[in-house]
């Protein structure tokens, strides 16, 4: 007996034989260049770059790409949302997707953690700001309560841990501030810190101080 007959044989009396379906390749070499606030890739071998397209939500949408380069903006991106794959063709799917790694920081840094504020306390809020930009620009920081601007500072804290991550910031990018008496009056106020000479698009943390 043949291969083939002995193969159409095992699959039983009126069984189809599987049919093999080509599919395209997907891109390769993810990169992610936070400088340049891009995520780069070698294009599918069986796809032109037009015949590509990306999404920056996780699959939910897709947009047609011209260039091996996803741009992001000033957001947080968790890993698996932002992706890139070939093209559907008339005959064929979408590739697989590429997937970027956990994007990619908080470009503006961190606000500190928690919800509130003890008045009571001297102890000042701290965090870290950095313009993916201008990586070792030191950047001025508006403090805002109660939706005023009340004064500036500069962040120019020393912080390693940024810089280990982020590669060739300088590092000089914490900033603190504590927050004045007069506001220390059993109330309830709204502080955020947000960067004074550039304009942000993501949400930056706000916390009460009571």
């Amino acid at each position: 007996m043949s291969l083939r007959r002995a193969f159409l044989a095992g699959l039983g009396a009126g069984a189809v034989p599987p049919v093999y379906v080509p599919s395209l390749r997907p891109p390769t070499n993810g990169v992610v260049r936070q400088q340049l606030q891009e995520f780069g890739f070698t294009p599918s071998p069986d796809a032109p770059y037009s015949g590509h397209e990306y999404t920056l939500d996780g699959g939910a949408t897709w947009h047609s790409l011209i260039w091996t380069a996803v741009e992001y903006d000033y957001r947080n991106y968790p890993a698996t949302t932002v992706g890139v794959r070939a093209k559907a063709t008339e005959f064929l799917p979408a590739s697989a997707v590429l997937w970027a790694p956990a994007l990619l920081m908080p470009v503006f840094g961190e606000n500190p953690a928690g919800a509130s504020y003890s008045c009571a306390s001297d102890t000042p809020l701290s965090g870290w700001i950095f313009s993916p930009q201008y990586y070792d620009r030191r950047i001025w920081v508006k403090v805002v309560i109660d939706g005023v601007d009340r004064t500036k500072i500069l962040a120019s804290g020393y912080r390693q841990d940024v810089r280990d991550i982020v590669g060739n910031n300088s590092g000089y990018v914490n900033y603190s501030y504590t927050v004045a008496h007069k506001f220390r009056d059993g109330r309830t106020h709204t502080i955020y810190f947000t960067p004074d000479d550039l304009i942000p698009t993501g949400d930056l943390k706000s916390f009460s101080i009571s």
